[in-house]
């Protein structure tokens, strides 16, 4: 295989040659399969990624493949990690953002699973946050073209979410996002019940990160965000109740029908109760979750929820809730340290 890599690279470090479309494409063949192969790995060095990005504008049909096999390298982490320091990752992200920001990009939705799984490395996230261009500026091309109906009419974005998501692992994109005067959040959330799971999965990710910080809560539980009823929408089903319970529920969630379903998600609603568990981080956080009776849309929860890592989320969120603040004795429970027994106690009790 060494010697297969070597010969492929001299061909393909002057970059494109026309009349050689033929015997070019067959080599992309075989880089594409041999992105499957666990000896191949150690070959995908930097330098031979670049010389591959030479042929990414000779066509359309060159363009596609060359996208399958980036999809590919970068699904694997060790390698997505070992190339984080690279300039192919920024030359990566460059093209990636041009053609999910070209209305009319045949390869948007490609652009967008690359973009996705290179961001799942925490490293290659902060490479690409201090790129020259202005991380502000690449959110809000990002979230437009998420955001906007019909951006693209060949491709859905819908990986973009997770791209978005997995941006948000950054504290200075949490900041961004979190700023009342951009409304980028207020954009995103009400994707959080979209009928594509990505969508779905990745903005719920994105809130689910945002509610790490506590000094923003507040403003998600206010009017301007209003996060709770989006929150736990997903998470209520068919059951009634009666007028006085109905009444202290966000308007969202009063007299649902009894065709509603819960999302189907288990993973997703995990994510939605370890939010809800961040929210009741502080008093005015728990205070608002009570005063609008999240206890009873949980409750209804426990009764049917099966996976039994949602089932514990759940918990976690509702004996926080059925306390009282004297019980609870602290205002802001992340103040508060952990020995380091419990948590490995509190770990392993999460992994069972």
């Amino acid at each position: 295989m060494e010697h297969t890599f070597k010969e492929i690279g001299s061909l393909l470090k002057d970059g494109p040659i026309n009349g050689k479309e033929s015997l070019f494409l067959e080599i992309f063949d075989i880089i594409l399969s041999c992105t499957s192969q666990e000896e191949a790995k150690v070959h995908f060095s930097s330098e031979f990624l670049s010389s591959i990005l030479k042929f990414s504008d000779w066509n359309l049909e060159y363009k596609s493949i060359i996208y399958k096999i980036f999809v590919n390298i970068f699904s694997e982490e060790d390698l997505n990690d070992h190339l984080s320091e690279s300039k192919v990752i920024i030359d990566l992200y460059d093209l990636s953002l041009s053609d999910i920001t070209n209305k009319n990009s045949i390869h948007a939705d490609s652009a967008s699973m690359l973009l996705s799984n290179i961001t799942r490395c925490h490293n290659s996230c902060k490479r690409i946050s201090d790129c020259e261009c202005p991380l502000s500026e690449t959110l809000h091309k990002l979230v437009g073209a998420f955001t906007i109906v019909g951006y693209n009419i060949s491709c859905s974005l819908d990986q973009l979410a997770m791209v978005l998501c997995n941006l948000s692992q950054l504290t200075d994109v949490r900041k961004i996002m979190t700023q009342s005067d951009h409304c980028m959040l207020q954009k995103l959330v009400p994707f959080m019940n979209h009928e594509s799971n990505v969508r779905r999965r990745g903005i719920i990710g994105v809130v689910h990160n945002c509610a790490f910080d506590s000094s923003v809560h507040d403003w998600l539980l206010s009017i301007d965000v209003d996060i709770l009823p989006r929150l736990l929408l997903p998470l209520a089903g068919p059951e009634q109740f009666d007028d006085e319970d109905n009444d202290k529920l966000p308007i969202e969630l009063q007299y649902l029908p009894d065709t509603k379903t819960r999302e189907p998600d288990p993973e997703i609603r995990k994510q939605i109760l370890e939010t809800l568990n961040q929210l009741c981080a502080t008093r005015s956080g728990r205070q608002f979750l009570r005063d609008h009776n999240s206890y009873i849309i949980l409750r209804e929860l426990h009764k049917w929820e099966e996976d039994t890592s949602a089932l514990l989320a759940c918990e976690n969120v509702v004996d926080i809730l059925i306390r009282t603040e004297d019980e609870i004795g602290i205002d802001h429970l992340k103040s508060v340290e952990i020995p380091l027994d419990l948590q490995e106690k509190f770990k392993n009790l999460s992994s069972d």
